[in-house]
Parts: structure tokens; sequence; C-alpha cells
């Protein structure tokens, strides 16, 4: 009874209109939702994969880049949808985040523990399999794509190649 009589001193008829004065983003459907979500996912991604949510972004933009393109690829010379292709692309997928948010969940339990040799031998492994992830997203979307202009499949890569060695034989 007092509550309704201090929230009509305010102007206010209930307290769902209080409630949206003080987070006017309730007023407007779905905003709330969203960026409680995003928020929520971004906190998750942080802790399970080690990334912030733009480089776990970039990285799941850049599987999608490669299951379009090798699509793409595939359509272009004819060969026929197979469903073995896409089982493998998801096994793989799932076996690179799988390897990149194990390595990352268990060194920062060895932290919160006190191991400070696990951590940093699980701390290595987490980059390692985050480099290796993104190496060979590389190399599959090159192939995809130097196929896709005509060239072999081995085109970007061994001008990558060249391009690496020859910044190392400065």
């Amino acid at each position: 009874m007092w509550a309704g009589k201090l929230l009509a001193s305010f102007g206010y008829g209930s307290l769902t209109e209080f409630a949206v004065s003080l987070t006017p983003s309730l007023k407007y459907s779905g905003i709330t939702t969203l960026t409680l979500s995003v928020s929520s996912l971004s906190v998750l991604v942080v802790r399970i994969f080690g990334l912030d949510a733009l480089a776990f972004g970039v990285l799941l933009v850049a599987f999608a880049f490669e299951l379009i393109s090798g699509i793409v690829n595939s359509r272009k010379k004819k060969e026929p949808f197979e469903s073995n292709k896409l089982s493998r692309f998801s096994i793989k997928t799932t076996g690179y985040l799988l390897c990149i948010s194990l390595t990352h969940v268990m060194a920062s339990s060895y932290k919160f523990q006190g191991n400070e040799t696990a951590a940093v031998i699980l701390d290595w492994m987490h980059v390692f399999f985050v480099i290796q992830t993104v190496l060979e997203l590389i190399v599959s979307i090159s192939e995809n794509i130097s196929e896709l202009h005509g060239k072999e499949k081995t085109h970007w890569i061994s001008a990558l190649q060249k391009k690496v060695n020859s910044f190392w034989n400065l």
C-alpha cells in the first residue's frame, strides 16, 4: 500500500512504469533481451574459449567462409553435394573448438588452484591450438579461393610461403 503511494508521489501509476523509467530500453521490444543475450554470450565465450567476442566472431565467420567457399567450389566443379563432407567439416570445427576451449578452461582452473606449471603448459597449448586452427582455416580458404579463380589449389599457399620465406631470408 505504502509502495503505491510512494510511486504515485513520483508520478508513476505502477511498479512497471517506474521500472521502465529506470531502464528505458524496456519500452523497445527486444532490445533488452538482445543486449542481455549478447552480453551473456560474450562472457561465456571469454570464459570458455579464452577469446574476446570479436576474435571469436571472426573465427566463426572464417569457419562459415570456409564452408561457403567449399560449397561454391564444389558447385563450380559440378560435384554433387555430399553430406559426409558437411559432417567432416562439422567434426573438424567441433574438434578445433573443443581443443581451444579444453586447454583454456583447464589452464584457468590450474591458475585458480595455484598450479602455475600446469597453467603455463596449458596456456601454451591454448595459444598453439588457436594459431593452428587459424592456420588451417587460412590454408583451406586459400585453396578454395585459388580453385574458384581457376588456379592450382596450392597457388595462394605457395605465394604465401614464398613471401614468408623471403622475410626470414633478409
